[in-house]
């Protein structure tokens, strides 16, 4: 039954409200017909959003598709993002998880484009929550980390506070409680030292339901009253629907079904002024189960099968797989046997449904961490054979312009050995003419000589 705080986001300029700010409705209002198509009237957009989203959430997410298109139209980039984030929040609480993704994922794109690394680390931020409230936790750590040490540079004490709730919401959703209960205490400490009051609503909401799952029903039922004391003192309705559900839990644990009653009563009420199906259903199914304690069959089955009738119309496959069981432990304690049986066979078929896709996420992302490592792996074969390649080119160059050396010398040499063999032709043949010389003068001095006698 616990309902968990959708601390996703990390708004950071005016995501939390203060009474005050409420009470200017109004004024934004009158503001609006004035307001020229440029970015101001973005962020005036954005404001009134944020004036209706716990209170009235489709207004809200009137006026932030109008902040998402003007954007668009003036190409004011800031402006697409700050649409996407507040816009995701309303979905994320009405459960719209693929729809949010999408847009967050559209929103890491445009920040990049940024060149901004604060915004950046938002929108990581964003992405990896909604990456783990679809229980894909491997992808949700991915995009955190990359977020954290964009974020690490700015030293920031509410930066750090909300990205400590973010990871212990992370935690707990991959069950490991006491690790989300360390994350837990830092936040609530950071934020207790002057933070948002809202930022420490949730952050104990997140915190009392690690309790739960730990078994300290004494703890959670502290934190959450501390998160319903703050919901109502700023006005946060979604908050405190939620913490109306969470004491519910505490009391089903603790096998208070009295108790149980008013807490449904008043999230049911909520839920349906804030038009949040599952929490409905939810706070339906509470009170069947207080019924159903104090054996008045007939009005538990009436709030059984509302509650089985939500889910299955949106699709709340947890919650009819829950249901499933009460139906069939209520069509027992009515000696209906054959309807018993039938709801015990639909709790079984659906859970082993959703084992078997369970299953096959965890196959496909093995066959997926599969398929990149031999990817990586051919990756690095290519790299090393193109080194090898470069290598071997390498040789042949140094190869090529050795012989293209010794061939430069071998050609010198030879001219030079050419030069030196016709040097010495030229030098024989003036010697033979020298002594030819020598000759002719010798037999002309004999031939005087001869004439002298």
């Amino acid at each position: 039954m616990p309902k968990q705080v959708l601390l996703i986001f990390f708004i950071l300029f005016s995501r939390v409200l203060t009474g005050q700010e409420l009470m200017n409705r109004d004024s934004l209002l009158q503001l609006l017909p004035l307001a020229k198509e440029d970015s101001n009237k973005v962020l005036l957009y954005i404001s009134l959003g944020q004036q209706y989203e716990t209170s009235e959430p489709e207004r809200a997410k009137y006026y932030y598709r109008a902040a998402g298109e003007l954007s668009r139209r003036i190409r004011f980039i800031p402006g697409e993002i700050k649409y996407i984030t507040n816009y995701t929040y309303v979905l994320n609480v009405q459960g719209y998880f693929d729809s949010s993704l999408a847009l967050n994922l559209q929103s890491v794109i445009l920040a990049r484009s940024l060149k901004d690394d604060f915004t950046l680390a938002k929108t990581l931020f964003n992405t990896g929550s909604s990456y783990r409230l679809k229980e894909e936790y491997e992808t949700a750590v991915k995009y955190y980390e990359e977020g954290k040490k964009l974020f690490e540079p700015y030293h920031n004490e509410a930066i750090n506070a909300q990205a400590n709730d973010i990871l212990q919401n992370l935690y707990t959703g991959m069950k490991q409680y006491r690790r989300s209960l360390e994350y837990g205490r830092l936040a609530v400490n950071s934020l207790k030292n002057g933070g948002s009051r809202t930022l420490l609503g949730m952050a104990y909401s997140n915190m009392g339901l690690n309790y739960i799952s730990l078994g300290h029903l004494d703890s959670a039922r502290t934190c959450f009253r501390q998160a319903l004391d703050i919901a109502k003192e700023t006005g946060d309705l979604n908050l405190e629907a939620t913490q109306y559900l969470n004491l519910g839990d505490v009391y089903m644990e603790s096998d208070d079904y009295v108790s149980l009653k008013p807490a449904m009563e008043k999230a049911l009420r909520l839920s349906r002024q804030l038009g949040l199906y599952e929490s409905e259903a939810i706070a339906l199914k509470g009170l069947s189960f207080h019924y159903f304690h104090a054996a008045d069959f007939q009005l538990a089955q009436q709030y059984a099968d509302s509650a089985l009738a939500l889910a299955r119309r949106y699709n709340f496959r947890d919650q009819r797989a829950k249901l499933y069981v009460h139906q069939s432990n209520l069509a027992y304690a009515r000696q209906d046997m054959k309807a018993g049986e039938y709801y015990a066979r639909l709790s079984t078929q659906l859970g082993d449904s959703i084992l078997n896709e369970t299953i096959q996420r965890s196959t496909l992302e093995i066959e997926k961490k599969y398929e990149t490592g031999k990817k990586e792996s051919r990756i690095r074969e290519l790299e090393s054979e193109k080194k090898l390649q470069e290598l071997s080119l390498r040789q042949k160059s140094t190869l090529n312009y050795i012989l293209l050396g010794s061939a430069v010398i071998l050609v010198f040499f030879s001219l030079l050995l050419y030069r030196n063999y016709r040097q010495k032709q030229k030098l024989q043949a003036q010697r033979i003419r020298e002594l030819e010389k020598e000759k002719k003068l010798m037999a002309t001095e004999a031939v005087l000589k001869g004439e002298e006698q």
